[in-house]
């Protein structure tokens, strides 16, 4: 096992900054399907219903682009900060990840 602990600190605030970059992109795109759903669902009953399997495509993917964005909010961006944080500090054995 490993003695020793290394972080290259700024290649992983780098990283925060894509997985942010990445969420602000989800954000627009959830905008996006939203706009395009609520089309879809105005026009199913000029096109009698026909739009209304592409508005449950668009809802399916909506949903699993929601699940991503919660998952960088609520684990991934806060995670990798607080890792970085923690090195900072000398905690090296991760035990403020479970505070």
């Amino acid at each position: 096992m490993a003695d020793e602990v290394y972080m290259d600190v700024s290649q992983v605030e780098a990283f925060v900054q894509q997985l942010e970059t990445a969420l602000n992109v989800a954000r627009t795109v959830d905008r996006l399907l939203m706009a395009l759903s609520a089309t879809l669902q105005a026009t199913a009953f000029v096109t009698l219903g026909g739009t209304k399997a592409v508005d449950v495509l668009v809802s399916r993917v909506r949903r699993g682009l929601q699940e991503f964005m919660r998952l960088l909010e609520e684990e991934g961006i806060p995670g990798l900060n607080g890792a970085v944080l923690a090195y900072r500090d000398g905690d090296y054995s991760g035990s403020q990840r479970f505070v």
